[in-house]
């Protein structure tokens, strides 16, 4: 009968330890799935202030001293004031600006979006003047993330189709820089 007893008092404390485990492990998981989806909003919020020109609210995505791994070498700010001078910069040249998120993953703290960018070269580009030609490129942002916040950036995008889009850069005989233009 103790043994029975003692069988029994194992198995139940066997259970309570496993439930309780399994169950953080649950709470766990959730906690890692809700900061994921919170940084995916984030970036979706920075993109909005590049195709909005919005920056008022980029401290709440944004650490203050976010480090550019691909810093533009027309803009001497660093952290959020350089992103802010970016965006600013992107806005000028192209008032109807618009970004879209063609797809987003994320895992752990790293969030990596391909992006496609639209608008209209109305404005000057630093000292060059306004084409008034439209561009449509795409890129790949890769974004760090700690307590909600972007701490790092890394990305491209397509500059060189950009430049031969406003006719600043001829293509290269035989290469077009549009493969869909072949098909024109």
């Amino acid at each position: 009968m103790k043994n029975k007893i003692l069988l029994l008092s194992a198995g139940l404390l066997f259970c309570t330890i496993f439930y309780s485990c399994s169950n953080q492990a649950n709470e766990s998981k959730q906690a890692a799935s809700a900061a994921i989806e919170q940084n995916k909003a984030a970036m979706a919020q920075i993109y909005t202030a590049f195709s909005t020109g919005n920056t008022a609210d980029l401290p709440n995505y944004v650490d203050a001293n976010v480090v550019e791994h691909s810093p533009d070498p027309n803009i001497a700010e660093t952290g959020i004031e350089g992103l802010t001078k970016a965006i600013e910069m992107y806005r000028t040249s192209f008032p109807d600006l618009k970004m879209e998120v063609i797809s987003m993953v994320a895992e752990g703290d790293v969030v990596t979006t391909h992006y496609a960018m639209t608008g209209t070269n109305t404005g000057p580009m630093g000292e060059m003047p306004a084409t008034n030609k439209t561009m449509n490129i795409s890129g790949v942002d890769i974004i760090k993330f700690k307590d909600g916040k972007a701490i790092e950036h890394w990305g491209y995008n397509e500059e060189m189709k950009m430049m031969e889009q406003m006719g600043m850069m001829q293509e290269p005989a035989g290469m077009p820089m549009d493969p869909a233009a072949e098909t024109k």
